[in-house]
């Protein structure tokens, strides 16, 4: 079935196809890997059945700004008036990203979340914390009494409220514009959040929920209860690249703008960067092993929490950097925005952090990696430090 269109170019550049830049897809043809010359995806007007064989025509619109494409079979009827600039109407596409979108349509983790739901009572004052999610309406089907949310943003608030009446839950979501405990009537019996805040960095910046909980319904039992920062040491193919000094390039020597770039870096890039991890292929070193847990019931701590440990590696690779995400516990279910126990595909709804080290080593099974983590409570930050502890040879 097509429903999308894949665009990319090639440069000649001597004329005579011997020197070809391409930023084609590998499932097109072999190419060395540029991350800076990314592929255009247009999504077609409806899907397309193909079957090999078929010939396909395709229709291509474009104004000052933009272009837009579909297709269908060759010599059937095609209205092309009808193919209009695509433009959002319902405005979910303006407050959601594309990873956001993905989330709130994958089922797998939606079947978890109605789990987690039927295990709250009926009748339940419901407190929703987070950004546009379809939770609240769930929560407010499977026969909650009141459902409260919070929207501060006019157009989030507009399109949250699109959908509540469009499921005609008016009566049960309670949509409110301002983050205000004397808003919310009534006692709180429960606290839901995916958690999803849509100016989020980190897979673990929804720790925002336990301290407006704290705030907003202290007395309420929180889902998720725990959270877990779970790690796992990687040999990337190609994601280090972006870190790494260029040193040698055709012959010539560019060490003084490595070290320019290293200078620059050092003071303006977190220490932890943020990428979407299904996208990097690369090696596991060892079992992904939980950094540090957090147990979001009662007002956050005063001091800040460290946690210290170590990964076995398991194999012979490159150590290239720390994968890290967040895990929820909701008690009866896990959701998590890495890897899954089983599975060696990261969580395509969330992006994960990436901790690079600084120079990489190569390691052998049964090495040591050690980490520490510090949870800073007052700023709801985390700081990590990982080393390669370098084998006894004695």
């Amino acid at each position: 079935e097509g429903n999308v269109l894949c665009v990319y170019w090639t440069l000649d550049m001597d004329q005579d196809g011997e020197t070809v830049v391409s930023c084609a897809p590998e499932f097109v043809e072999p190419t060395p890997w540029r991350d800076h010359w990314m592929q255009a995806v247009y999504h077609l007007k409806s899907p397309t059945r193909i079957c090999k064989g078929d010939e396909i025509e395709l229709v291509s619109k474009h104004d000052q700004y933009s272009m837009w494409f579909d297709i269908h079979r060759s010599g059937s009827p095609y209205d092309v008036d009808s193919l209009q600039m695509p433009a959002c109407t319902c405005g979910l596409h303006g407050v959601a990203s594309r990873t956001r979108l993905y989330a709130m349509n994958d089922s797998k983790r939606w079947a978890k979340y109605m789990k987690i739901l039927t295990g709250i009572k009926k009748d339940a004052n419901i407190l929703y914390i987070g950004d546009t999610s379809l939770l609240p309406l769930a929560a407010a089907k499977m026969g909650a009494n009141k459902v409260f949310c919070i929207e501060e943003s006019a157009l989030p608030y507009s399109v949250m409220n699109q959908m509540i009446r469009h499921n005609k839950l008016e009566d049960t979501v309670i949509l409110l514009k301002k983050l205000n405990k004397d808003l919310i009537t009534g006692p709180i019996d429960f606290v839901i959040s995916e958690p999803y805040f849509r100016d989020s960095s980190y897979p673990w910046d929804g720790i925002r929920l336990w301290y407006l909980a704290s705030e907003l319904a202290p007395n309420a039992t929180i889902y998720p209860g725990k959270m877990r920062i779970l790690g796992v040491p990687m040999e990337f193919d190609n994601l280090h690249k972006i870190r790494a000094p260029l040193e040698q390039v055709e012959g010539f020597d560019v060490s003084s703008f490595d070290k320019l770039i290293e200078s620059a870096s050092k003071r303006s890039d977190a220490e932890v960067d943020v990428q979407p991890m299904f996208e990097y292929p690369g090696k596991l070193l060892s079992l992904p092993q939980c950094l540090l847990e957090l147990t979001l019931s009662g007002e956050p701590p005063e001091k800040p929490l460290q946690s210290s440990g170590k990964f076995t590696t398991n194999s012979h690779g490159a150590f290239h950097g720390v994968v890290l995400w967040a895990e929820w516990d909701f008690g009866c279910e896990l959701i998590s925005t890495g890897l899954e126990d089983g599975e060696k595909l990261f969580d395509m709804g969330s992006r994960q952090g990436v901790y690079f080290i600084k120079e990489s080593c190569n390691v052998a099974p049964q090495e040591t990696l050690t980490y520490e983590v510090t949870f800073s409570p007052q700023v709801g930050t985390f700081s990590f430090t990982f080393k390669h502890q370098q084998p006894d040879v004695s």
